[in-house]
């Protein structure tokens, strides 16, 4: 998936497009001629960790049944749906443009009535080249959880409610640092169903660390800081997902 502003590769490219000498790519070649092992399949290419006991599920749900096809679609989660996950909306889709097959919405755990963004996010995402218009917050509906292929609350707290109350989308459901974290760990090679199916098998344990912190009523630099850490976060993520 190539952001605009960011593709994330390391293929020798300079920043006009043009690519150098990849002597690292025919040395790759020439190592996975000589491996006489078959190719890791998708259980197999990391070593599974044990469910976390706040996450009891049976093992036909960490296998969930193939998604129908079409786009890939991703809700990010916050409590208002005014300031955190709207902006990962909105910022997910100024960095994927319109031509990318991921679908990025966002709902709130006790948001009400639609309404605007919290103004300090709505600025720091026009700031970095994003659009609030049509970003409105409002609270998450199960069945659009349900429909959804990967589920992304900010914080465990709001993980562990959705686990709670939409239980069939427990392989789906992840923080998102938590799923960031994983999908690095599992490399680039898989798509982005197959990642989340790879990630709900070996369920890395969540890390209150990780949490988006609620800029809420907290001024310019609470947005400011919140901006960056989720920026960090979407611009590890989004090329995993392509």
């Amino acid at each position: 998936m190539v952001l605009n502003g960011y593709d994330g590769r390391r293929d020798g490219r300079d920043q006009d497009g043009h690519r150098g000498p990849d002597h690292g790519a025919q040395d790759r070649r020439d190592a996975r001629r000589a491996d006489p092992r078959p190719p890791l399949t998708l259980i197999e290419s990391a070593p599974r960790r044990a469910i976390l006991p706040d996450d009891p599920v049976p093992e036909q749900a960490i296998r969930p049944a193939p998604r129908p096809p079409g786009h890939f679609r991703v809700v990010y989660v916050c409590s208002a749906n005014i300031c955190r996950s709207a902006y990962a909306e909105g910022r997910s889709r100024a960095l994927v443009g319109r031509r990318g097959w991921v679908r990025f919405t966002s709902a709130g755990t006790d948001g009400t009535d639609p309404q605007p963004m919290d103004p300090w996010m709505a600025a720091e995402l026009v700031a970095r080249g994003g659009d609030p218009t049509g970003v409105f917050g409002a609270r998450y509906r199960p069945d659009d959880l349900e429909a959804a292929d990967l589920v992304l609350p900010m914080t465990d707290q709001q993980r562990l409610r959705l686990l709670d109350e939409v239980p069939a989308c427990h392989a789906r459901i992840f923080t998102l640092g938590q799923f960031t974290r994983a999908a690095a760990e599992a490399g680039r090679r898989l798509r982005a169903g197959d990642l989340v199916a790879w990630i709900a098998s070996q369920r890395p344990a969540p890390d209150p660390a990780e949490d988006v912190p609620d800029p809420y009523g907290r001024g310019e630099a609470a947005a400011r800081e919140t901006a960056r850490i989720l920026d960090d976060y979407l611009l590890e993520l989004l090329p995993r997902l392509a």
